[in-house]
């Protein structure tokens, strides 16, 4: 899969020099135009990630006078990410009046919340405690409230590289139309997730409960981009744009791993860190799906040299 995505892309940069190629041996250049254009601006991003996350496993039971033990965890994350401010880089190469070739970059941090859901707990388990005593059924269990939202982020770089098209609306005004394919990159932070281990002696039982944060590892996904750009000729070579671009992405699957225990206790005298791999085989961590696409609606000034 990743070899024809790549694949895919490599495709897409060719077709994007042949048609530019194509357009240069077409039309006709001034000798002493301007064919650079180094351009910055903000840009508002709008998403659409809506994403549940399951969190279900076995939690672990220690107690040597328990038979036939059942347990299981569960808890529901719904994540939304709220809309942001970032940093938008573009260079255009102008290859005629009309026809150029543009690399695109945006660079955003956005929010991720939602609701997280009751934390759900059950134990089952066959309790002998005394040789003359008949076995019996305990069962246990809770819905925690943790009543916290979902908190986390993700830090997304996306490229483009485009054909553009330019079209003049009089002196010092036009528009460009540009499209092509897209690279995206993210990774980031979701949090909390619940973790339980349950342990007895004859007298007492015992729970520990522990939040944790998780880590979004790295994740690079192919797509495409197409927009609209105004440009205004403010000097000879100082130009204001406002542009509407939208980045889509197909539907992402990103691993994620424990990072950090949130609750302040760390059981044994271990280090956060050996606890955290120990749990992970047990949590049986799943992927989240995330949604890359989103809408940038971007200002700035370019320079033409």
């Amino acid at each position: 899969m990743k070899t024809i995505r790549w694949a895919v892309f490599c495709i897409g940069i060719l077709i994007s020099s042949l048609c530019a190629s194509a357009a240069s041996s077409t039309g006709s250049t001034e000798g002493n135009r301007d064919k650079w254009e180094l351009g910055i601006g903000i840009g508002f991003n709008i998403h659409f990630l809506s994403s549940t996350y399951n969190h279900t496993y076995s939690p672990l039971f220690y107690y040597i006078w328990a038979f036939d033990s059942i347990s299981n965890a569960s808890q529901v994350l719904d994540i939304t990410n709220k809309n942001d401010i970032g940093l938008s880089v573009m260079v255009n190469y102008m290859i005629t009046k009309k026809l150029g070739i543009q690399l695109l970059g945006e660079f955003h941090k956005n929010t991720l919340k939602g609701r997280d859901n009751f934390y759900s707990t059950y134990l089952e388990y066959l309790y002998s405690p005394y040789p003359l005593i008949t076995p019996f059924y305990v069962v246990r269990g809770e819905n925690i409230d943790w009543a916290a939202e979902t908190d986390g982020h993700l830090t997304r770089y996306t490229l483009g590289l485009n054909v553009v098209t330019r079209f003049y609306w009089g002196h010092g005004l036009n528009v460009d139309l540009s499209g092509g394919p897209g690279f995206f990159m993210f990774n980031g932070e979701v949090s909390p997730l619940g973790y339980t281990y349950y342990y007895s002696d004859r007298i007492s039982w015992y729970k520990n409960l522990f939040q944790l944060k998780a880590s979004i590892k790295p994740t690079i996904r192919l797509g495409l981009n197409i927009g609209a750009e105004l440009n205004v000729s403010l000097l000879r070579r100082v130009i204001f744009f406002f542009s509407c671009r939208y980045f889509f992405c197909p539907m992402a699957s990103s691993e994620i791993y424990i990072n950090e225990v949130l609750s302040s206790w760390i059981p044994g005298s271990g280090s956060q860190q050996e606890f955290i791999e120990k749990i992970t085989s047990i949590m049986s961590l799943r992927t989240l799906k995330i949604n890359p696409s989103f809408l940038s609606l971007s200002t700035g000034f370019k320079l033409r040299f």
